[in-house]
């Protein structure tokens, strides 16, 4: 089952080399998620939504606060979102696999 990754926040991303080394990360897993604790104590995981040709039109992101879940809780909401993101690329992009 795919993990929430450790981020702390915004402020982990110090230079364009930890920004690449983070899109290609998200790139590689095909959703981004991510637990906060400060100022608000938050989970948060994205997926992309596709068009035809593969390209990102938009995304599908859930947020909660991490004082109402656990991280089980939290990693059970990847494969949801990454699924629910995967039926609306295929729904506005019919050519999609």
């Amino acid at each position: 089952m795919p993990k929430l990754h450790p981020l702390p926040g915004y402020e982990a991303v110090q230079s364009g080399d930890d920004l690449r080394r983070s899109l290609a990360a998200i790139r590689q897993d095909g959703f981004v998620a991510a637990r906060r604790s400060s100022p608000w104590f938050c989970a948060a995981v994205a997926a992309p939504i596709r068009d035809d040709s593969g390209a990102v039109i938009a995304a599908l992101s859930v947020e909660l606060r991490t004082d109402r879940l656990d991280n089980a809780e939290a990693n059970a909401l990847v494969p949801a979102v990454v699924t629910t993101a995967r039926a609306i690329s295929r729904r506005v992009s019919p050519g999609l696999l």
